[in-house]
């Protein structure tokens, strides 16, 4: 049973419970990283873009979630990381070996293995210090060369990290222009990482709230293969966003399942090569037998298809995306207990632009309207323990309507008609 057919049992019978049901039309949006792909863009499944930020403008960026401990470098704009030696070596920088020391990168699949965090054993080791089981301090153990995107060196080093304060110090290598920079973890609530520039010397806070995003689009160093490091553009899932990519399908819109046992955490389950450039025509080829399902937090899983690349002139990305739906149950008992139960629309038919929507029990929950034809007729609405809520639908035009209420476990479906 799709959508439409829904909507026909609706206006017939009143209303339907059914597991997890939504409406199978493709939504096409669009993300701008403007000319050049220069700017790192955070998409949200249901909201679209929620904010971009220049790449260019930072540097490096701490995790500052709880318990975080990785510093990311920029790799996307031209920053390179290099690792010198011990921490005593601070003060004795052969300028004339940097130049041979080989390149560290960010782990393009793991948020939490940032340039700096390599080379560690994930256990006591991060990489850049040594954790301390019983003080809880990382203390530093090695000194970095740090070459920014104009070519700048810097040498740098993490002093420690202690009660969630970062203490980084850089300097030119000669020693001079010595500081330090204190981050402290908890100034940047419900964020994952906090960036910093060398060249206006400033912390810089970035991005949306950690739950308020699912992707960014961004560019990124990633290894091609064979040792093959080389900056892209692609895309990257939120820490708490799970994906699996499908492919092989002959209509990528509906072919293919979701199967939740093959999420994974990996962020660049998207990644980049969802593209090619072609030489011979000049343009860019997206990849046309796969789709990629994308599950927010919440639960809520979203089927993705790239339909356009523009490239660094316009910096322009299309997607199609489907709000994903498990098949439809049979008719259920409206007596049942469940964490919504039944709702009540009312006036219903109305004609003064307001419907009041009243819940059995106090209950979180999404509200979509659609139309005849199966689509979205305005946003959805979000609401958080309410049992009285008012819908405005002042900007439907007459004709009848599918009104779905969803909370976590089950969705509830009521005609409503605007006179």
């Amino acid at each position: 049973m799709n959508i439409k057919q829904l909507i026909s049992f609706v206006i017939l019978t009143g209303v339907i419970l059914v597991k997890s049901a939504a409406a199978q039309t493709i939504v096409y949006d669009e993300i701008s990283m403007n000319p050049g792909n220069a700017d790192m863009v955070f998409y949200s499944m249901e909201n679209g873009t929620v904010s971009s930020a220049l790449q260019s403008s930072w540097d490096i960026a701490f995790e500052v979630t709880p318990m975080g401990s990785t510093i990311r470098i920029n790799g996307g704009s031209g920053c390179e990381l290099m690792m010198y030696g011990g921490i005593e070596t601070w003060d004795n920088i052969d300028a004339s070996v940097i130049e041979t020391l080989p390149n560290i990168y960010n782990d393009p699949s793991n948020w939490e293995l940032g340039a700096y965090s390599q080379g560690g054993d994930g256990v006591f080791d991060i990489g850049w210090g040594l954790y301390n089981i019983v003080t809880h301090i990382v203390t530093g153990t090695k000194v970095y060369i740090l070459k920014l995107s104009d070519g700048t060196l810097k040498k740098t080093k993490i002093t420690s990290l202690e009660a969630g304060e970062f203490k980084y110090v850089y300097a030119n290598i000669d020693g001079s222009d010595t500081q330090e920079l204190s981050v402290v973890q908890s100034d940047y609530t419900d964020k994952n990482f906090v960036y910093f520039d060398f060249e206006s010397e400033m912390l810089m806070d970035l991005e949306p709230v950690n739950t308020s995003w699912d992707m960014v689009f961004l560019k990124y160093i990633t290894d091609l293969g064979g040792g093959f490091y080389y900056p892209v553009t692609g895309c990257l899932v939120n820490k708490n966003v799970r994906s699996q990519q499908v492919e092989g399908l002959f209509d990528p819109f509906y072919e293919g399942e979701f199967n939740s046992e093959l999420n994974n955490d990996l962020a660049n389950t998207i990644g980049y090569d969802w593209k090619d450039y072609d030489m011979n025509l000049g343009a860019y080829i997206l990849a046309d037998d796969r789709c990629y399902f994308v599950s927010e937090a919440n639960g809520i899983t979203w089927r993705v298809v790239f339909t356009a690349f523009e490239g660094s002139a316009t910096g322009i990305i299309e997607l199609g995306k489907i709000f994903e739906e498990a098949p439809l149950n049979d008719v259920n008992d409206f007596n049942s207990t469940n964490d919504l139960d039944e709702f009540t629309l009312y006036p219903n038919p109305s004609s003064s632009g307001q419907v009041s929507l009243q819940l059995n029990n106090n209950s979180s929950v999404s509200v979509h309207i659609y139309n005849t034809m199966g689509s979205l007729a305005s946003a959805p609405m979000n609401f958080i323990g309410e049992r009285n809520v008012n819908l405005q639908v002042n900007d439907l035009s007459q004709g009848v309507y599918l009104v779905e209420v969803r909370s976590s476990e089950v969705s509830y479906f009521k005609q409503l008609i605007i006179e």
